[in-house]
């Protein structure tokens, strides 16, 4: 599972691959179009696990036993709730 980041660094992250695959493309390593389609590659890795949650969730199933659990070892104690909401705890993905 992909370490957990803030859309700060996530946003940063894609912009240096997005920055790196237009200076290939304007430094002549590589025509655009291949820049930008190893661009989109490179994201699209880097994105799935979270596509596949969002996916699982849109698909209104239930959630998995071991996110169940995580929001049980957090209810009462408010400092590991605000840090599971706002995704400095990674929720399972089934």
């Amino acid at each position: 599972m992909p370490p957990v980041v803030s859309p700060e660094e996530w946003n940063a992250a894609r912009a240096e691959l997005l920055a790196e695959a237009l200076d290939d493309a304007l430094s002549g390593r590589c025509d655009e179009g291949e820049a930008l389609s190893g661009y989109e590659r490179r994201r699209n890795e880097a994105t799935m696990d979270d596509y596949r949650a969002n996916l699982y969730q849109a698909e209104l199933n239930p959630p998995p036993p071991e996110l169940l659990d995580l929001r049980a070892s957090v209810r009462g104690d408010q400092e590991a709730t605000n840090r599971l909401l706002l995704g400095e705890e990674r929720a399972p993905v089934s």
